[in-house]
């Protein structure tokens, strides 16, 4: 609930402070930069839940569904980054599709 909340005020500093900014590069690198580190941030959380599934040898505490869907997902808006020509789409998500497709692979491995 903390981290929430943090999260939230974060984005609202920076959504104040862009709409104040006139440099629209300098806006757009914030809001991206954060946007990137937010993706992240969610996209890494499953990583204990990856190291759990090492140790006890079962995928049973992987949603498969969340995992299939975010990985394609990832591989749309990267897709979307190359076309667009905008790192702040694909390069984040190239590694959100890295940690969707471990996910996958450790649920095929181990089953659940």
């Amino acid at each position: 609930e903390v981290a929430t909340l943090s999260i939230m005020g974060v984005w609202l500093v920076l959504w104040v402070t862009a709409i104040q900014t006139s440099h629209k590069v300098l806006r757009n690198n914030v809001i991206g930069t954060a946007a990137t580190v937010t993706q992240l941030l969610l996209f890494a959380s499953p990583l204990s839940t990856m190291a759990k599934v090492i140790r006890v040898k079962s995928a049973a505490s992987i949603n498969t569904f969340f995992a299939s869907i975010g990985a394609l997902c990832s591989m749309l808006w990267i897709v979307d980054g190359f076309v667009l020509d905008d790192f702040y789409l694909y390069a984040p998500n190239i590694l959100t599709l890295a940690l969707g497709v471990s996910q996958l692979m450790l649920s095929a491995v181990y089953g659940s």
